[in-house]
C-alpha cells in the first residue's frame, strides 16, 4: 500500500492546531517490538503530544500496526517511504515534519516511564537556558549508568561540555532526549553517514546550551540497537584508513566545530579524538583476537 507524504502544512491542517511536543519514531521492519512502544508513549501522563511514524519501507507487518493505531488515536500521523531513505536519513526526515516547540526521537524498541514527557518537559519549561532534558537510560540488558550511557548533564561553559561530553567509552542515551527543536535546527546534513554521526547530531545542540540528566524517570532501550551491534565498525566503514581512524571523519567534524574555541581547546579535543580513533582500533582487535581463539580450541589453554 503506499502512502503519499504529507507537507508540513498538510500536518498542521489536520492536526488542526500544533501540539507542544512531537514525537518521531522511524521504523524498519519492527513488528516484534512495536506494540510495547507505541503503548509506553500513548500511557503518558502528558498528553499534548503528536506522534510521527517513518516507516523506511518495512517488508513485514510494521504498516499494519502503524495504521491500526492511527486509527486509534488521532495524534499518531504514519508515513511510508516509497523507498528506504537509510536510518540517519530516516532520523532526519522526522524531525523536518515536525513544527512543534519540542521534539523527541524515540525508536520502535524503547520504553519510557509514564512520566518522561511530563518531568522533562517541565525542567526545559522552567529552564531556558538548557536545550534538551532525558530521564536516565539503560539497555534492556544493562544498568543505569550515567557515564556508559551518555546521559549525563552538561552544564559547564560551551567549551568544557564539549569536552566534558567525551567523558569516557559511551553510548549516546543523550541522543533520544526531549529538545528544544530549535536547538536542532543545525543538524548536519551528512551526504554518507559515519561513525559517530549521531554524537556530532548531539554536538551540534549542544553549542546553543546546556542538557539535563533529569533524577526521575527512566528509558529503557532495545538490546539490539545499532551501537550494540558487532559488525558497526565494518557497516560504517568506508575508507581503508578508516580501519585505523574509524572515527576520522568524527574527528573532522569536531575540528571544524571548535574552530572558534582557544587554542587550548583544540588541543584538548585533538587529543580526546586520537584517543576514541584508538580505542575503537583497540575494542575491534580485541573483538577479533576473541573470535579466533573460539574458533581454534587450542588456543584457549
Amino acid at each position: 500500500m503506499h502512502h503519499s507524504i504529507p507537507t508540513s502544512a498538510t500536518l498542521m491542517a489536520n492536526a488542526g492546531r500544533i501540539p507542544k511536543v512531537t514525537v518521531g519514531i522511524p521504523v524498519y521492519n519492527g513488528e516484534r517490538t512495536l506494540h510495547a512502544a507505541l503503548d509506553t508513549l500513548l500511557e503518558q501522563s502528558f498528553t499534548d503530544f503528536s506522534i510521527l511514524i517513518s516507516d523506511n519501507g518495512s517488508t513485514d507487518k510494521t504498516s499494519e500496526i502503524c495504521l491500526r493505531y492511527a486509527e486509534r488515536d488521532s495524534r499518531i500521523r504514519y508515513i511510508r517511504q516509497p523507498v528506504n531513505l537509510g536510518a540517519e536519513k530516516n532520523f532526519r526526515f522526522l524531525l523536518e515534519q515536525s513544527q512543534s516547540e519540542y521534539f523527541m526521537w524515540a525508536s520502535a524498541d524503547d520504553h519510557r516511564s509514564p512520566d518522561f514527557i511530563e518531568l522533562n518537559l517541565a525542567f526545559l519549561e522552567s529552564n531556558s537556558d538548557y536545550i534538551a532534558s532525558i530521564s536516565p537510560c539503560r539497555f534492556e540488558d544493562g544498568e543505569f549508568n550515567s557515564i556508559a550511557m551518555g546521559d549525563f548533564s552538561l552544564t559547564t561553559s560551551l567549551e568544557q561540555r564539549i569536552k566534558d561530553y567525551f567523558t569516557g567509552w559511551h553510548a549516546n542515551g543523550r541522543y533520544c532526549s526531549l529538545y528544544r527543536r530549535e536547538a536542532l535546527k543545525t543538524y548536519p546534513a551528512f551526504e554518507k553517514p559515519f561513525l559517530g554521526c549521531d554524537w556530532a547530531i548531539v554536538l551540534s545542540s549542544v553549542m546553543h546550551g546546556k542538557t539535563n540528566r533529569h533524577a526521575d524517570g527512566w528509558v529503557i532501550f532495545g538490546a539490539q540497537g545499532i551501537s550494540k551491534q558487532q559488525n558497526i565498525f565494518r557497516a560504517y566503514r568506508h575508507h581503508w584508513y578508516e580501519l585505523f581512524l574509524p572515527f576520522f571523519r568524527l574527528s573532522v567534524f569536531v575540528y571544524k566545530l571548535s574552530r572558534d574555541f582557544s587554542a587550548r581547546t583544540r588541543l584538548q579535543l585533538l587529543e580526546i579524538m586520537l584517543r576514541l580513533n584508538f580505542n575503537a582500533v583497540k575494542m575491534q582487535l580485541e573483538r577479533k583476537f576473541r573470535t579466533i581463539r573460539n574458533r581454534a580450541p587450542g588456543l584457549r589453554k
